[in-house]
């Protein structure tokens, strides 16, 4: 499998632009999308979410809401470090 980078923006393919929904994004950005979106649904899976939502607690709505909303901040940071979203996971960030 090789080694794996420790920072999506160390890979050489930076200056490849991929076609997506959201125009031309690197496929730095994408990975980086899609590491957050598998995180999200880890932590808290659409059934879980859509509980939250319908009859959760306001803490409970306001966690779940500040975790979605740092995973979504780091994959659209500038140096998005998979140890930084690891910190968010185990909420030390």
């Amino acid at each position: 499998m090789g080694n794996l980078p420790t920072n999506y923006s160390d890979q050489s393919d930076e200056s490849t632009l991929i076609m997506t929904t959201r125009g031309l994004e690197s496929p730095a950005q994408i990975r980086a999308r899609d590491l957050c979106s598998a995180y999200i649904e880890r932590t808290y899976p659409v059934y879980m979410q859509l509980n939250i939502l319908r009859s959760g607690t306001k803490d409970e709505k306001a966690k779940m809401d500040a975790f979605i909303d740092a995973c979504r901040a780091w994959s659209n940071g500038t140096n998005p470090d998979p140890a930084n979203l690891q910190k968010i996971v185990s909420g030390a960030a």
